[in-house]
């Protein structure tokens, strides 16, 4: 957008007071939003920094490189893992079930990550609310005292498959909702927190690479994300939007490669960040809104969907055998 000579010109504060004051408040869940990090960075420094911005990656493997300002990591030891064992109560009201289902997942040397298993991830953030509380709080800070914000939209990234990610997700529209959370995270912050918008990519793809218990485990933390969600977006209201970015087109193209996935996901999520005013606008529009959100999805950017051929040479082949 070009200035005029009397903004170019205008004392430094005048133009501080008229820019925008809606930063956005990146919180990438996971790998693959972590990878897509670096993507979304390029491109918003491509755009002269176009909005005030702050990201903060949440995982549970050190290994994970990303672009963020602020890297929270929830990672586990075994003295830690102990500690959750011997007063599961203190962490969560469904952390003796996880314990006592997922023993042998917590035993021994603990292994780095999720490990696809969505109730791992989710036993450690809430071993881990505080730590994640307080660097919240600093994300926030930092817009507050560089940019002087006044009200922050979180996009949560993440794919809906992995463990890490399909779990964080669904925990925060809850957490950014709680009002005990929200306390210990602003304390005394004088910012607005949006409801957030989710934005996830469905690794159908990557079901049909793997095999047995991986594929599985995968294509269950899906169902159960599409469920989970759906009731906190319709019932609770805990989020404005969530897309759900389809990896394939119309000549039967699908995106399995990880780091092709993590970069379209970070061009839709900074499309979505840079127009969200614009969106935002268009779903008030009640006509608008009925003709592109009113259909639920049906499913109709998945493989069987776009070449049911492919499914039909399978299947007559195996017959044959």
């Amino acid at each position: 957008m070009l200035q005029t000579q009397a903004q170019l010109f205008a004392p430094r504060h005048a133009r501080q007071e008229s820019a925008p004051k809606t930063a956005i408040w990146c919180l990438d869940l996971g790998g693959s939003a972590a990878k897509s990090s670096f993507v979304f960075r390029q491109l918003f420094e491509m755009d002269q920094k176009p909005f005030p911005l702050v990201i903060q990656h949440i995982d549970t493997d050190p290994s994970t490189g990303s672009a963020a300002d602020i890297t929270t990591m929830i990672d586990m030891d075994v003295a830690r893992i102990e500690a959750i064992c011997g007063s599961p109560e203190r962490f969560g009201r469904h952390a003796r079930t996880i314990v006592e289902r997922l023993r042998p997942f917590l035993q021994g040397e603990v292994a780095p990550g999720a490990r696809t298993v969505r109730q791992i991830a989710q036993l450690f953030a809430n071993y881990h609310r505080d730590q994640i509380a307080g660097d919240m709080r600093r994300a926030l800070s930092l817009l507050v005292q560089r940019d002087r914000v006044r009200r922050v939209l979180p996009i949560l990234k993440s794919s809906s498959g992995g463990g890490t990610g399909s779990a964080l997700s669904v925990l925060l529209m809850q957490q950014l909702r709680d009002r005990q959370f929200q306390h210990d995270m602003l304390m005394g912050l004088q910012i607005e927190i949006e409801r957030p918008v989710v934005i996830v990519t469905d690794p159908y793809g990557n079901v049909r690479q793997c095999k047995g218990t991986q594929a599985r485990r995968i294509q269950s933390n899906m169902y159960a994300f599409r469920l989970e969600t759906d009731h906190l977006l319709h019932r609770q209201g805990a989020a404005q939007l969530i897309f759900h970015l389809g990896l394939s087109n119309s000549q039967g193209v699908v995106l399995d490669d990880p780091q092709a996935i993590a970069t379209v996901l970070g061009h839709a999520s900074y499309a979505i960040a840079r127009d969200w005013l614009a969106i935002a606008s268009a779903l008030c529009d009640g006509a608008f809104n009925d003709a592109v959100m009113g259909l639920p999805y049906a499913g109709l950017d998945t493989l069987e969907r776009v070449r049911p051929d492919i499914f039909s040479r399978k299947d007559s082949n195996s017959t044959q055998e």
